[in-house]
């Protein structure tokens, strides 16, 4: 049996299919006319039909030979291939002009962020056009529905998923979390609260092939969405019981993408000397569907937490789906009157041991205490 030989001859940036067309029709008047190197291409990709008689060699087998000679096995294959490379190409751009935009605003300051942000399609994991654009966080959302994908490479959020009332977060507090983590090459990562998985992504780009990358959602049908979009990279596991991996596993940074009104002590634990954590503080109100609060940073060293707000940017305090611990009353009452008395940006550390609520207390628990005092 003769085996069909494939070479692939790279596509330009911008590959058009009319032009091959004409190629192809421009190959098959030279094999009519019996050109030497007409002649050849046809031997070395399509020998049955060289070797028959001229006239019942067809068009359609000179654009077998031009789709073998990219790669493909039929026509049909490789105008599937243009289309697919127009479009990688067509969003790579969109990508690197929306990262570029937000570095020179300085919404994104890491070089490393800022290549993440290129390479990973933003489009790939928000589902199916057409997308929906909110204006605000509490659901009825209210925006408009778009499907042009310059749209989707904007600093705004995207419900990406309409069943769960979703959005994607908005790109610029995402990124600037994420450089406050510093995720870095190698190291152990835990993403809970993944959604889609779409900055799941982001996060695996800055840990590369030798790191780690774990994921979790509560919600098992998205998680099993980010399973699919996180499929073609290597780095990420999906995380199937989160209680059991804090005894399996120590993290470099644990991200918690949802809001919670309390520590546990298992993040604390899982996480290794020099370790990082991002977790927002919420509390509940009765108007809207969510909770709100700000976004606190925990290093570890030597046992002991430095802590520190993060400031929002241009955004005020943002609003957090709140599903990772239940609404406990007194402590939503707790976090509500520590954000009342202001003084948030003072916190310095976190600390677990035993003592009486005093001045430099901003936030007093049974198990922790948010605390002006350094580490």
């Amino acid at each position: 049996m003769t085996r069909t030989k494939h070479f692939s001859c790279r596509l330009p940036e911008r590959p058009n299919a009319e032009y091959y067309r004409k190629q192809a029709k421009y190959l098959y008047r030279d094999f009519k006319a019996q050109q030497p190197i007409a002649k050849k291409r046809f031997s070395s990709l399509l020998a049955s039909r060289s070797r028959a008689s001229i006239a019942l060699v067809t068009l359609s087998d000179a654009q077998t030979v031009i789709a073998r000679e990219h790669g493909c096995s039929n026509w049909q294959a490789f105008l599937c291939l243009i289309h697919k490379y127009t479009h990688q190409n067509s969003t790579k751009l969109l990508r690197k002009q929306f990262a570029d935009e937000l570095y020179a605003l300085k919404k994104i300051n890491s070089p490393k962020v800022h290549s993440a942000f290129s390479e990973v399609p933003r489009e790939e994991f928000i589902g199916a056009p057409p997308w929906r654009f909110p204006e605000f966080y509490w659901y009825p959302y209210l925006g408009h529905v778009d499907d042009r994908l310059e749209n989707i490479y904007q600093d705004r959020q995207v419900n990406s998923n309409q069943r769960f009332h979703l959005c994607n977060g908005i790109p610029s507090t995402q990124a600037k979390w994420i450089e406050a983590l510093n995720p870095v090459n190698a190291e152990r990562v835990l993403h809970i609260g993944c959604d889609n998985g779409y900055y799941t992504a982001i996060l695996a780009q800055l840990v590369g092939l030798k790191g780690e990358l774990h994921f979790f959602d509560k919600n098992p049908d998205l998680k099993k969405i980010a399973k699919t979009n996180l499929a073609y990279l290597g780095q990420c596991f999906e995380v199937q019981n989160i209680e059991s991996i804090y005894k399996t596993h120590s993290f470099d940074v644990i991200l918690i993408n949802a809001g919670v009104r309390r520590f546990r002590s298992e993040w604390l634990d899982a996480l290794k000397d020099g370790g990082r954590i991002l977790v927002s503080m919420i509390a509940s109100y009765a108007d809207i569907q969510m909770g709100y609060g700000e976004t606190l940073l925990i290093k570890k060293t030597n046992n002991n937490f430095r802590a520190s707000f993060i400031p929002a940017g241009d955004y005020s305090s943002d609003g957090y789906y709140s599903y990772y611990d239940e609404n406990d009353s007194r402590e939503d009452k707790l976090i509500k009157d520590a954000f009342s008395r202001k003084g948030y940006k003072s916190v310095r550390s976190l600390r677990l041991d035993s003592h009486q609520c005093d001045d430099s207390c901003w936030l007093h628990q049974e198990s922790y205490c948010l605390s002006k005092q350094a580490a």
